[in-house]
């Protein structure tokens, strides 16, 4: 009541305050930062975070299961049992990553609803993967015998490369690096991943390849269906008396103001829900990756063409561009 009169009264500094009123507003002050604490407590992911923990529970113990033997073959048997752990779950990110998602069909849902899980999954594979080098080189540097393995045995090289990829893949997925420039992060992120695959091929024996060809063809399954895809939504053949073929649509870009973009795709030829979203891509900004938009309107069902409408909030990249393009023309 005192700040407020004071506030009123034209008093604008905090130093006009007197210590008894700081002394009242203070208890105030720290229920207020416990409640606060408390909503923020109770909005935690806990059922990602049990999935997480149980995931990474699961394959720890498959490391560590009668491994745990301090004898003279202690690292060297956590080292390959590490290995062949990691090997099995090479498939596994890339499964939770791809557009058309055998996981995501079968939960009901889409690849952008579980993609946290394909981040944690390619962490817990990197912890694995720092297990069975870590112990063998552990075990080399014991015995004075690693520049001797780097020599002798060729797929050393190409395991400790695959870490380094792995390496970078993690650090370059945090958020701040990834928010710098979105598209040239898919395209180190599409590069790393092909450059790994190449070099486990070239690492794992051949007696367990068969789980990094799996990773292989889930990853060729991704082109082609992610090829696919768009050609099956952009390309129209017309067999009337004129036949004809349609590439791509025709789309109305209005700017509501320098933060809002309105965005009307023509006659799309497919029906939707509320909540789903749409890939867009133009030849204007050719060097933009396709941009994930949800669709802002439901489909008339009373008309047989159906526009999408898109409301874009100008932010950075294609967003920001498509604002000021449509404000300039």
């Amino acid at each position: 009541v005192y700040r407020i009169k004071r506030r009123d009264l034209g008093a604008s500094s905090d130093a006009s305050v007197s210590v008894v009123e700081k002394w009242l507003e203070t208890p105030k002050y720290l229920v207020a930062q416990s409640n606060r604490r408390t909503l923020w407590l109770a909005t935690l992911p806990l059922r990602k975070a049990t999935i997480i923990v149980a995931y990474a529970a699961f394959v720890a113990f498959l490391i560590t299961y009668k491994s745990i033997k301090h004898d003279g073959n202690f690292l060297e048997r956590v080292g390959f049992r590490a290995a062949w752990i990691t090997a099995t779950q090479t498939s596994l990110p890339f499964l939770l990553a791809v557009r058309v998602n055998p996981i995501g069909l079968l939960l009901g849902t889409s690849y952008e609803r579980i993609n946290w899980f394909h981040r944690w999954a390619s962490r817990i594979f990197f912890a694995s993967a720092t297990i069975h080098g870590g112990f063998f080189t552990y075990e080399w540097l014991a015995a004075n015998f690693f520049w001797k393995e780097l020599q002798t045995v060729k797929m050393v090289i190409p395991g400790i490369g695959a870490w380094f990829v792995l390496l970078w893949t993690v650090i370059s997925t945090i958020p701040i690096f990834r928010r710098i420039k979105y598209e040239l992060f898919v395209l180190q992120h599409v590069l790393s991943v092909v450059l790994l695959l190449v070099l486990l091929v070239l690492h794992v024996p051949e007696h367990h390849l068969f789980s990094i060809w799996c990773a292989v063809g889930v990853f060729v399954y991704d082109v082609v269906t992610r090829s696919a895809n768009p050609i099956w939504r952009n390309i129209r053949l017309r067999f009337s008396g004129t036949p004809s073929v349609r590439c791509a649509h025709e789309a109305k870009v209005e700017a509501v103001d320098d933060e809002l973009t309105v965005v009307t795709v023509r006659n799309v030829g497919f029906r939707w829900t509320p909540g789903q979203h749409v890939l867009l891509w133009t030849p204007t900004f050719r060097w933009e990756s396709p941009h994930p938009f949800t669709i802002s309107n439901i489909p008339n069902a009373e008309s047989s063409t159906q526009d999408v409408q898109l409301t874009l909030k100008a932010k950075n990249g294609l967003t920001r561009r498509l604002n000021s393009w449509a404000r300039k023309t």
